[in-house]
């Protein structure tokens, strides 16, 4: 039974007179307790004689009492409510033997409740004491069991970004060793790739919550990353991020990660030839729907008119289409002033 069901037998019985509720509580398997509104013991069940063993002698006010807790005795009192208190106790405050006594005390869960006349005046105050060691002791295993796990996702997060970092370091030193240049951008290319992929297990590692990564702060370091990636002049082309705190999930992250990856560097390598100078900029905002707008903008010389981005041989662009369809978002790709690529997911 739970103690909310006693809870209402409780009520109940003292409705239907003192002698019904006598035989009703004593029924009751938690202990049970009432007092007078002065706080003297009136009456106790038999399951409060087989716990505690003892004359009880108004023991929910000396625990009360000596819990600083006398205050929510007097709210019961005056009959403003009921209330629920979870009291660790010493053994010897309460009896001389508690079954057997559980070491360091027991944990009870002690419910409060007045029971008032027909015109509001408070006549008994009934208490319900609720042994809870065992289930605060199995909550705290699974507390403990659940920072394990913590532990173990923070270190594989760890363990993987220090592995794409290798593989990114690896990239760099060979791109170096070859002087074809589009043979070394191609290499350039995969270490970015590798880049955003290890700083999104590098965020979850770092972040309090590791299923969800707050993409406001990522946006700004992996574009920074390209940026500085392609020694481009700040004072030329300019970057701009408007990125409300959305969080992703690792599933979502990697995808729009990746996403996000290939269209600035596209914007880097074609929307800006020469000195032109030009802005990139980066939104991306949590929508009504609760659907994620990505936006990716420059305003340099544009996509060609012909070029079909879900259809074009380039491998970024087959990238951009493929991630987007694992993210099953929406893709358009608007040519006024520049290029804006905006995927909604």
């Amino acid at each position: 039974m739970s103690s909310d069901e006693t809870l209402r037998q409780a009520e109940e019985a003292f409705q239907a007179g003192p002698q019904h509720a006598f035989q009703i509580i004593n029924q009751m398997p938690f202990p049970v307790e009432v007092c007078d509104a002065r706080g003297n013991t009136t009456m106790v069940n038999a399951a409060f004689l087989d716990t505690f063993e003892v004359p009880p002698a108004g023991r929910i006010v000396a625990q009360l009492e000596k819990h600083d807790l006398a205050a929510t005795l007097k709210e019961v009192q005056a009959g403003k409510k009921g209330t629920i208190v979870t009291l660790a106790v010493d053994p010897g405050d309460l009896a001389r033997s508690y079954r057997a006594w559980k070491p360091g005390g027991v944990l009870f869960e002690t419910t409060i409740f007045p029971v008032c006349s027909p015109h509001g005046k408070v006549v008994q105050v009934v208490t319900l004491w609720k042994d809870v060691t065992e289930e605060r002791q199995v909550e705290a295993r699974i507390k403990n069991s659940l920072q394990e796990k913590d532990l173990l996702l923070k270190e594989i997060h760890h363990r993987v970004k220090n592995n794409l970092q290798v593989i990114s370091s690896l990239l760099s030193l060979q791109g170096t060793l070859i002087k074809e240049p589009e043979s070394r951008r191609l290499f350039e290319e995969a270490r970015d790739r590798v880049r955003s992929m290890a700083s999104i297990h590098e965020m979850l590692y770092q972040s309090t919550d590791l299923a969800r990564i707050d993409f406001s702060g990522y946006i700004t370091n992996l574009a920074s990353q390209l940026f500085s990636s392609y020694n481009v002049n700040p004072d030329r082309v300019r970057l701009q991020t408007d990125v409300e705190p959305v969080s992703l999930g690792i599933n979502l992250g990697v995808p729009c990660g990746l996403l996000i990856n290939e269209l600035v560097t596209n914007a880097l390598r074609h929307a800006f030839p020469g000195e032109r100078p030009g802005t990139i900029a980066v939104s991306m905002r949590e929508m009504p729907d609760h659907s994620i707008r990505l936006s990716v903008r420059d305003d340099g010389i544009g996509i060609p008119a012909d070029v079909d981005v879900e259809n074009a041989d380039s491998l970024g662009f087959q990238l951009v289409t493929t991630l987007a369809g694992q993210l099953n978002a929406r893709l358009e790709v608007r040519r006024v002033g520049g290029t804006e690529f905006v995927i909604v997911f």
